[in-house]
């Protein structure tokens, strides 16, 4: 998957199902991974070259309560590179569903990214690979806002 608009790409399993939309400036890419992985995917792409790795990480929490998530919490926030930061999520949704998953941020010169990856945590366990081959086949064109990658 790419965009070239906003200058990335991913990989996802043969047989994802996905769309796009643009709400409020935001492009968001939505993906389920099919069956025997289950997962979901959500990116999240904009404008705002003011932001900074630690401010898109708090943006997380945000997204996915108005998505109807509860106790939603990031943990483990790992500083990959000058561009990207990786942290683990948990959160239940409206129905007790306890979910967990992973999200990778990123800074571009301009754009900025929100990769959220994760499915039933229960099933987290046995997707955890599927789930580090995609956040990690993220790659920004531009090589960054710092130039490094």
């Amino acid at each position: 998957m790419s965009d070239e608009v906003r200058g990335y790409e991913f990989k996802v399993p043969q047989g994802t199902q996905h769309k796009t939309d643009t709400v409020n400036g935001v492009d968001v890419y939505a993906a389920t991974v099919p069956a025997p992985y289950d997962i979901g995917v959500l990116i999240f792409a904009f404008k705002d070259k003011t932001l900074t790795k630690d401010d898109l990480m708090k943006k997380v929490e945000g997204v996915l309560s108005s998505m109807g998530e509860k106790d939603v919490k990031v943990t483990d926030v790992k500083e990959l590179s000058d561009d990207y930061s990786l942290a683990s999520f948990s959160s239940v949704d409206e129905k007790g569903k306890a979910t967990k998953g992973k999200v990778l941020v990123g800074t571009d010169v301009t754009d900025n990214y929100i990769v959220i990856i994760g499915n039933d945590a229960d099933k987290f366990a046995a997707n955890e690979k599927t789930i580090d081959e995609i956040w990690g086949s993220f790659g920004m064109y531009s090589g960054g806002a710092s130039g490094n990658n």
